[in-house]
């Protein structure tokens, strides 16, 4: 987890992620509000995949957002911009089962 901790949602983005899905998530994070959508990401060597991103606001027992979760699921490698798979052999699916998560501090 070192290479997340402290970083922005740079991380998330890659050069297929649009732009519309980037609005949606800084949208409802300013408004301390859960998100799930469906986006494009790419690998640390640049290989794209879509997954389904949910981000959730943790609170404290005051109601005060403490930090953010993320969960990502569904995630199919070998994607184009469009989100169709870049071939029939070039794709690979988890079969929704795979899930990765980790949490970001606010601040």
């Amino acid at each position: 987890m070192p290479q997340v901790i402290g970083r922005t949602l740079e991380l998330i983005q890659g050069p297929q992620t649009t732009r519309e899905s980037v609005e949606k998530l800084m949208g409802a994070i300013r408004s301390a509000e859960a998100v799930t959508l469906s986006m494009i990401n790419s690998t640390r060597t640049g290989k794209a995949f879509s997954h389904t991103l949910r981000v959730e606001p943790l609170r404290d027992s005051a109601g005060n957002v403490q930090c953010f979760q993320a969960t990502s699921s569904n995630i199919e490698e070998g994607v184009t911009p469009s989100g169709a798979p870049a071939s029939s052999t070039a794709s690979t699916s988890s079969s929704g089962d795979e899930t990765q998560s980790g949490r970001a501090p606010m601040g």
